[in-house]
């Protein structure tokens, strides 16, 4: 399936892995390799957005500084085209540069990750290591936080990883 760009087959694996996930508890090996299989191909298969995507239209963000969280994936609709947008839940602050992270952590609503790597990487239910951007974000009428991972600056580094 190398070269597959097509957003219905990255949503058909996504939803395979998915549905993999109650026989993975099980420790089969047969289902750990296709699930690995199914990591691979959306790891490796990174479809953009269409031109005329508005999802990220109307959104502005400004920068507040870093902070590293364990997560968990709340929606993963989004994350299947780059930039890929998830919806998450912050259980753990592990490390952050700005005061009172715990304040900030109740708030966080999502990641943004403009890494090829992460798009279609994670699924609802997953938790996830995340170290990156803590920005305020505005999308009209609403805002929040969020923790953004962007390749654009040499001197920070942006990582999203499964927790197991």
């Amino acid at each position: 399936m190398g070269g597959v760009r097509s957003v219905r087959t990255r949503k058909a694996v996504s939803r395979m892995r998915g549905d993999l996930a109650r026989f993975r508890a099980r420790g089969l090996r047969c289902v750990a390799e296709l699930d690995e299989r199914g990591r691979e191909f959306l790891a490796g298969s990174e479809p953009l957005r269409e031109d005329g995507d508005a999802t990220f239209t109307c959104v502005t963000t400004k920068g507040v500084g870093a902070i590293s969280v364990v997560a968990t994936i709340t929606d993963d609709i989004q994350g299947l085209a780059t930039p890929a947008l998830y919806g998450i839940g912050v259980g753990t602050v592990i490390h952050s540069t700005v005061d009172d992270p715990e304040i900030f952590a109740r708030r966080i609503t999502h990641m943004r990750s403009y890494l090829g790597a992460y798009t279609g990487a994670f699924r609802t239910g997953d938790t996830v290591y995340l170290s990156g951007r803590l920005v305020h974000t505005t999308d009209g009428p609403r805002s929040g936080f969020g923790i953004e991972l962007t390749p654009w600056t040499a001197a920070e580094s942006y990582l999203a990883t499964l927790a197991r």
